[in-house]
C-alpha cells in the first residue's frame, strides 16, 4: 500500500510526457506529486520517447495497444482531461483527440445546462 501522502495528484506536472524526463522522480517532492494509480500504470518505466510525439503524428500500433491493456487507463485519461498542459499520449489519447473531448463535454454541460432552464 502506498503511504496516504502519495495518493494526491498534487500541482500539475509534466513528470511522465515531458521530453528526456526521467521516470524514476530526483526528488522527494517530484514523487509526491505523481498520482498513485502511477505505480500500475502499463507504461511505467517505457520512458517518454514513444509516448511524447509530434502533435501532429498518430501514436505508434504499439503504444495504443499498450494503453489499451492498461489496468489504469481511466484515470490515466481522467488525469489527462483534467490537465490540459500536459502532452504526448495519456490514457490512450493524443493532445488532439483530447482537445476534441474537452469541446464535447463543454457542449454537453451547456445544453444540459439550458435544458434545466
Amino acid at each position: 500500500m502506498l503511504h496516504p501522502l502519495l495518493t494526491g495528484a498534487g500541482p500539475t506536472t509534466l513528470w511522465l510526457m515531458e521530453p528526456y524526463a526521467a521516470d524514476h522522480p530526483t526528488t522527494i517532492e517530484e514523487l509526491l506529486r505523481r498520482p498513485a494509480w502511477h505505480a500500475a500504470a502499463a507504461c511505467r518505466g517505457s520512458g517518454t520517447d514513444a509516448f511524447v510525439i509530434d502533435a501532429k503524428k498518430e501514436p505508434s500500433a504499439e503504444v495504443l495497444a499498450l494503453c489499451d491493456g492498461c489496468q489504469v487507463r481511466g484515470e490515466c485519461l481522467e488525469y489527462a482531461m483534467a490537465h490540459p498542459d500536459l502532452v504526448g499520449v495519456w490514457g490512450g489519447t493524443t493532445e488532439r483527440e483530447r482537445r476534441v473531448l474537452r469541446k464535447k463535454a463543454a457542449s454537453n454541460s451547456v445544453r444540459f445546462s439550458s435544458v434545466r432552464g
